[in-house]
């Protein structure tokens, strides 16, 4: 994987955050995944028993954080001879999460390497540390040293002050990082690996670059976008309302809210009608028959809504998606081969059963609006087919002003091809075409399985 020198900066900045919670909050201390992300980095934590971690904790937490910075530690790297010795140091680490990622590594890939990321100070530095960092952290890393000078002779005359499991890349010292560069952020909670049935950790957000004139920059930036925040303009131009008696995720649009609403339905139904889509309407709710037929029910059936009928006494689903429904739609006509393609639109309601501690105003909802359009077409019209609803999305997203650093996903099949619907020549046709779409129009895209 390819890291740039800001990647790498803010790569090391977890390090430096997971290492500052070790050395002052919790030398036992359980980590989860320290990625670099677009505007800094974050660090996954489960603490201890009896250790809680609150946004006041944060700035306390960051001058530790800038003290190890000053200190100017190395980065360096060892790589374990096989799995064994891998889970063998992990273990060492005290760092149980990490085997899961020592067996997903290697269940991707059988000749994986794993590679041990470790920051360093001369040895003299140790009687410093002692006056300033925890007791149980000193001993723990008194020991890993031990460890590590007997698997890698380069540790010799160091002492170890953090390691972890990473690909890299990192700076080579935190010399590199320029003073006033980085602050804490924010925390948040995530279940580790993103599954509920995991542990739920805190996550600690950072935001990092490569000056401090860049950072005071991003933070001017989010201030004045604040002022913008939908949720506080939601409220002084009575927009919309969320109402604890409907529900969590459910908004009620105010008749301001709705003027806005319908402008942007009437202009994105225009944008389609000219292209030759026609406009139809589905209902709500439908039998689980119909999510077995289409194939969504083995797949989404637990986050979909459950309704029960009174006096009919049966059983209905709120609908998560329009897709089956314009599908009955299409298979209630009896079309040739010529009549393609067939174009349905609808600015359609659809429900999802989020989890209440995901939900947020208008951002991550329960029920959204999509401007949802199918086509049924010949394999060879899909081109134009795509090319066409390329451009509607485009037009679109340039009269609302936010066409500036977009960036697309060309999503395509991963290696295990049998989970996927349709044959395997339709399949290949459309991600040729999605792919030769995006060169031609020359979006900016990423390809992604």
């Amino acid at each position: 994987m390819e890291h740039n020198s800001l990647y790498n900066h803010r790569h090391s900045l977890a390090h430096v955050l997971a290492q500052a919670i070790q050395r002052s909050l919790d030398p036992k201390v359980q980590l989860g995944t320290g990625p670099a992300i677009e505007s800094g980095f974050y660090y996954d934590i489960l603490f201890s028993d009896g250790i809680e971690f609150w946004e006041a904790n944060l700035k306390p937490l960051q001058k530790i954080m800038e003290g190890i910075v000053k200190e100017g530690q190395g980065f360096a790297s060892y790589t374990a001879k096989n799995l064994e010795e891998a889970k063998a140091i992990v273990m060492n680490l005290g760092q149980h999460f990490k085997i899961e990622l020592l067996d997903k590594f290697f269940a991707a890939d059988k000749d994986a390497q794993y590679t041990f990321w470790y920051n360093y100070v001369d040895a003299q530095m140790l009687p410093r540390l002692e006056k300033t960092c925890d007791a149980g952290y000193i001993a723990t890393y008194k020991s890993l040293t031990e460890y590590f000078t007997d698997l890698d002779s380069s540790v010799a005359g160091k002492f170890l002050t953090f390691i972890d499991l990473c690909e890299g890349g990192h700076v080579e010292s935190l010399k590199d990082i320029a003073d006033g560069s980085f602050a804490l952020e924010k925390i948040a909670g995530a279940y580790r690996q993103a599954k509920d049935t995991n542990p739920m950790m805190t996550r600690i957000y950072g935001i990092a670059f490569e000056t401090k004139d860049e950072l005071k920059a991003y933070q001017t930036m989010m201030e004045e976008a604040k002022k913008r925040d939908h949720r506080i303009l939601g409220k002084q131009l009575k927009l919309f309302t969320i109402s604890e008696l409907v529900g969590s995720g459910l908004p009620l649009f105010q008749p301001n809210g709705m003027i806005v609403r319908k402008e942007i339905e009437d202009y994105l139904w225009a944008l389609h009608k000219e292209h030759g889509y026609s406009r139809v309407w589905t209902p709500h709710i439908a039998k689980e028959d119909l999510y077995n037929t289409s194939g969504h029910a083995k797949h989404y059936l637990d986050d979909m809504f459950k309704v029960h009928g009174g006096t009919s006494n049966e059983d209905f689903y709120l609908k998560p998606m329009n897709c089956p429904h314009h599908m009955q739609l299409f298979a209630d006509n009896q079309f040739s081969y010529r009549d393609m393609p067939i174009r349905y639109f609808e600015p359609a309601t659809v429900y999802r059963d989020e989890k209440t501690g995901q939900l947020s105003w208008l951002t991550r909802v329960r029920s959204i609006t999509q401007d949802d359009g199918h086509l049924f077409c010949r394999i060879w019209q899909l081109k134009d087919e795509i090319t066409t609803i390329v451009k509607i999305i485009k037009e679109f997203y340039k009269t609302m002003g936010m066409l500036d650093g977009y960036r697309v996903s060309l999503s395509v099949r991963g290696e295990d091809k049998e989970k996927y619907l349709g044959g395997e020549e339709v399949r290949s046709t459309a991600e040729w075409a999605l792919k030769e779409i995006c060169d031609e129009l020359e979006l900016n895209y990423k390809e992604v399985p």
